[in-house]
């Protein structure tokens, strides 16, 4: 090949990658092109010529092609990350952990640390206990739950160590969150399962010895447990945040419903209740569902793929967010407006929205819970100061207000004792008639507020017909 004829890739300012991602780009052309130059006995001579003039000024525009595509989709990506940011909620940045680097998960951080796990089956027979009234509890079996606080004492000072650094660098700044791993999903369950049965039988042996300090730090330590885990974005908000809030809320009613309960605790209590509401959960659980799709390497999508199903979650998220009250009827309704997928981000959209949906219907149970146990500790605590429940509920503004789970509002009723029964019937009918791999123990939606003052000071309720109030 004389001087004339020969051409180099760098007078065209492309690389040699530059052009190999040229060529891979346009395949069929270049097969063409050699079948001309080897069949072509007019073009034998020219070889060199058609090479300079035809193939590196096409493989040139193919790589400007494949250039401009890419950017394209890595601009779109962009555009849908700040509108879903902007509508939703901030993206946590996922940082995942480096091999070899000898520390602890961070969700064992959030937990106070590594501790020792108590025997499953001594863990299993506690937990059967805690669930009954201590007054039902046999000598044997209320010295086997001291006991068992006893030899776990390094998981009680973990508990604690969460309730000193609550607020601080246990929950982190916003936007901020450790990678998840899903396949930690059963070491961080049985973690924050035994920890929080541990806080619960804490807080029932402090209430039968009348510890009030006790009680409160029980009550402290469990609600630092739930916010770490709450703030958590995406599965372990849904998959243990939510859980460990109904434990919270059955250790408040625990509370609620002993007769010698001091106002301290009580008004702890009130203190202690989360205060996110249906909408925050919504968007919590899908932008942490989000950032694990823009964040792992495991799916096979290009930007633009995932730039539309980014788009798609931030759709579901205000869609969700505003099936407030009802979630059945409004979940039934938008799944039969789905059309059928056809495209890898509709599929995959599709195949998670009843994922979503279910933990929607969680997040509206636990905060109707949430509604009673608040609505139960101001009247208890009102109560306290008058020695009296109120005939109706027709003073409590939150009473008024339907339930997130259902749109119901609560039952209530006194009785002849003094004391009194505040209940969501609806919400517990509507929790038991969720499918079964979405729940566990239901949340508290009966609470037995007893009689609030001694019989002497205690005022006499009204009559039977005003005595009830029932909105449900």
């Amino acid at each position: 090949m004389n001087e004339r004829d020969r051409l180099t890739v760098s007078s065209l300012s492309l690389s040699t990658d530059q052009v190999g991602l040229a060529a891979a780009e346009t395949p069929g052309a270049f097969s063409w092109l050699r079948m001309r130059l080897d069949y072509s006995p007019s073009m034998q001579l020219s070889r060199h010529a058609v090479v300079r003039r035809v193939v590196l000024p096409g493989m040139a525009v193919a790589f400007s092609l494949a250039l401009a595509v890419r950017l394209a989709a890595v601009h779109q990506l962009s555009v849908a990350r700040q509108r879903f940011e902007a509508e939703v909620a901030p993206l946590p940045q996922l940082v995942k952990p480096t091999a070899g680097g000898g520390r602890e998960p961070a969700f064992i951080e959030r937990l106070g640390g590594p501790a020792g796990l108590p025997d499953g089956a001594d863990l299993a027979r506690i937990r059967q206990l805690y669930f009954r009234s201590p007054s039902t509890w046999s000598p044997a079996e209320l010295d086997s739950c001291r006991r068992f606080l006893a030899v776990n004492t390094a998981l009680v000072a973990a508990a604690d160590r969460v309730a000193v650094r609550r607020g601080s660098t246990l929950v982190g700044a916003r936007g901020e969150s450790s990678w998840w791993d899903p396949a930690q999903a059963g070491r961080l369950l049985v973690r924050a399962g035994a920890q929080t049965s541990l806080l619960k039988l804490r807080i029932r042996l402090a209430l039968l010895d009348r510890s009030s300090t006790e009680v409160r730090q029980g009550m402290e330590a469990l609600a630092a447990e739930v916010e770490a885990l709450e703030a958590h974005p995406g599965v372990v908000f849904q998959l243990i945040g939510l859980g460990q809030e109904k434990g919270l809320l059955q250790a408040m009613a625990w509370v609620a419903e002993e007769p010698g309960a001091a106002p301290e605790d009580l008004v702890t209590a009130r203190r202690l209740l989360p205060s996110w509401s249906f909408a925050d959960g919504v968007r919590r659980l899908i932008a942490g569902e989000a950032s694990y799709l823009l964040a792992a390497d495991e799916l096979p999508l290009a930007d633009a793929d995932r730039a539309h199903l980014l788009d798609g979650y931030r759709r579901l998220s205000l869609t969700l967010a505003q099936d407030l009250g009802a979630v059945h009827q409004a979940a039934l309704r938008g799944s039969q407006a789905i059309g059928r997928p056809t495209s890898l981000p509709a599929i995959i959209l599709a195949l998670n929205r009843p994922a979503f949906e279910g933990a929607r219907d969680q997040i509206a149970a636990t905060l109707a819970a949430r509604q009673i146990a608040r609505l139960a500790l101001d009247l208890r605590l009102a109560a306290d100061r008058g020695c009296t429940y109120p005939a109706t509920l027709d003073a409590q503004p939150l009473a008024q207000e339907p339930d997130p789970f259902t749109a119901h509002r609560p039952h209530y009723v006194r009785n002849a004792q003094g004391g009194a029964l505040l209940s969501n019937p609806s919400a517990a009918a509507a929790w038991e008639a969720m499918p079964r791999c979405l729940k566990t123990k239901p949340p508290p939606y009966v609470w037995r507020l007893p009689a609030p003052c001694a019989p002497g000071k205690r005022q006499a309720p009204a009559s039977a017909g005003s005595a009830a109030n029932a909105n449900g």
